[in-house]
């Protein structure tokens, strides 16, 4: 345990001292020019892609590998994962690219190794530049490389032990120290430093960024233990409810590690502060009920940082070591205050239609050329808006554009002020209320044949529908139809359309359908259907009954009762047939 605190105690020294050091060469450089940071934008949004092709997979002879591997690559430049890629036959897959930005090639194996490559590609059919062979990675002397060598490892991994490849311990070395926890109370010119053993504390550490949030341990000696994907922007993030610290925050909260291999084996990985690259020794707590003059907090917080076109700020940014390095001229020893223009804001309009507008943010480290993503914390953007239209929504969406969080905001004229908890993630939608340009559609009063229309108001320019010229109750077409009206009926017939009342019905003659007549049965002369002797022209006499008379050479059809036709004129078909052949037999008797 004492060990652990002269430990801490030999680092916060060592911080200190290195706060002391005067380093007028470094204060006197001038913020980044124009051109240097036109520069590092074109790279980082520059839309040229090219394609790394033919790069051979060798093992340590330089024989092509035949085994089936699959790779992981990240651009470091945008902080963003590839998609994953593969090499068949001791070649790797042809990949695209993007022209100028920084990769890292990790293989993904449990049965084959190899050391990262970190590399840029200028143009198809060239060979990539390896960024490990100078420190300056945009150097045209960089040595180019055009093969990957994989050895075979000792033992298999499991599929745990696979998940920690490529990864880093959260430490400045290999022994396991992790990172301390210091409380900074007064100012920076003159700060209260002292190390709080943080097991005593009810409160959880955590690193975070788009793709992980790795929970740290502590160890028994008050260190902070864990391991992070390398070179990607992590947020420290500090959870409590202890009472002790409600009032203490994070002033280092935005961390990366990096892989020196290449400076020889025994080199030490080391974790960063994203924002200066500088190395840090610990996590930094600052006490913001300090009163003595300016609290460590208030000179700790960047003010608004301005975009490059000045049309927007980012504010909510906090570090303890700051941007350049300023002589203190007040105090003996010349303690710096860090105040190097590393960053630069950069806002972008990706589109714009008269509903809204898709805008990227981005915070940009000059030191990295790259993009600084701000996974977590309490920002707060203001742009000026190319209209003034009244906003009704603000929220980022992820690349394929799903709504991942809603945002507040307040506006005046065209000046949106926006609250995020993270800055270069996503792209922010800015939705404009729409101002609607209404037209009345009067009503048409339905008929029998035809449905009519409500009135109703249409907006012109989105073509939504409304019951109301106010636009507040929004319908849909089917609410606009009027059903159909009923007929109207006059003497058993539609006024407007012609049908027939179906509510009037005619009396029905039992078995033939005409009215009867009294005395005379069922009225209809089964042989004929018409109630009149046929033969005579006259209607039978009273009493007869059904039977009628009829010519000679016919037959007299005996009433059945049934009113089925297909009867009668079956009998009706056999009496002519009687009849056609009684004529052609008298015919024949008259010609003997």
């Amino acid at each position: 345990m004492k060990t652990g605190k002269r430990i801490k105690g030999l680092m916060a020294c060592l911080l200190v001292t290195t706060l002391m050091i005067p380093n007028v060469a470094h204060g006197s450089q001038p913020p980044y020019s124009d051109k240097a940071i036109q520069r590092v934008m074109g790279k980082i949004y520059e839309p040229t892609t090219v394609d790394l092709t033919g790069m051979k997979v060798v093992d340590q002879a330089g024989a092509p590998l035949n085994a089936e591997l699959k790779f992981t690559l990240f651009d470091t430049t945008i902080q963003e994962y590839s998609p994953e890629i593969h090499a068949n036959n001791g070649v790797l897959d042809t990949t695209t690219l993007i022209k100028g930005h920084h990769y890292i090639l990790s293989l993904a194996d449990a049965n084959y190794e190899m050391k990262n490559k970190y590399f840029t590609l200028d143009a198809t059919g060239e060979l990539p530049k390896d960024d490990k062979t100078n420190k300056n990675s945009d150097s045209p002397e960089r040595e180019s490389f055009d093969s990957i060598t994989v050895t075979k490892r000792e033992q298999t991994l499991t599929e745990e032990e696979l998940k920690k490849v490529n990864r880093i311990p959260f430490c400045d070395d290999n022994n396991g120290a992790g990172k301390f926890v210091s409380e900074l109370s007064g100012t920076v010119d003159m700060p209260d430093m002292a190390d709080m053993y943080i097991n005593d504390y009810d409160v959880k550490f955590k690193l975070v960024n788009q793709y992980e949030t790795v929970e740290l341990t502590v160890d028994e000696f008050g260190f902070l233990q864990g391991d992070m994907i390398e070179d990607l922007n992590y947020a420290v993030v500090m959870e409590t409810t202890d009472p002790e610290l409600q009032n203490y925050v994070l002033l280092q909260d935005l961390v990366t590690s990096k892989n020196h291999q290449e400076q020889g084996e025994n080199v030490l990985t080391r974790t960063y502060t994203h924002y200066t690259c500088n190395p840090i020794g610990g996590i930094y707590l600052a006490d913001s009920s300090y009163e003595e003059g300016q609290s460590m907090i208030e000179d700790c917080t960047y003010a608004p940082l301005p975009s490059y076109s000045k049309k927007s700020t980012l504010d909510g940014i906090r570090v303890f070591i700051d941007r350049g390095r300023k002589i203190n001229t007040d105090m003996p020893g010349a303690l710096f205050k860090v105040f190097r223009d590393e960053f630069v804001f950069n806002e972008r309009i990706l589109e714009e239609t008269d509903e809204k507008l898709v805008m990227d943010f981005d915070t940009i480290n000059m030191h990295r050329d790259e993009i600084c993503k701000l996974p977590h914390g309490n920002y707060t953007i203001t742009t000026t808006l190319p209209t003034e239209k009244a906003v009704q929504a603000v929220y980022n969406v992820d690349r394929a554009g799903n709504k991942v969080e809603d945002c507040t905001f307040t506006q005046e004229g065209a000046n949106l002020s926006i609250k995020t908890q993270s800055i270069s993630l996503y792209n922010t939608v800015i939705e404009f209320q729409h101002v609607h340009e209404f037209e009345k559609i009067d009503g048409i009063e339905s008929t029998c044949t035809t449905e009519g229309v409500k009135e109703h108001w249409k907006c012109n320019s989105c073509g939504k529908l409304f019951s109301d010229e106010q636009g507040a109750n929004e319908i849909q077409t089917e609410d606009t139809v009027s059903p159909l009206a009923p007929h109207k009926y006059e003497n058993g017939k539609c006024v407007v359309c012609g049908a027939s009342d179906p509510s009037i019905k005619d009396p029905v003659t039992p078995g033939g359908g005409e009215p009867t007549k009294p005395g005379t049965g069922s009225g209809v002369d089964q042989g004929t259907g018409s109630g009149v002797d046929q033969g005579t022209g006259s209607k039978p006499a009273p009493g007869k009954g059904n039977v009628s008379a009829v010519k000679k050479n016919t037959v007299t059809v005996p009433a059945t009762g049934d009113n089925n036709p297909f009867a009668l004129w079956t009998i009706l078909a056999l009496t002519s047939i009687v009849g056609i052949g009684a004529v052609m037999v008298t015919k024949k008797r008259k010609s003997n």
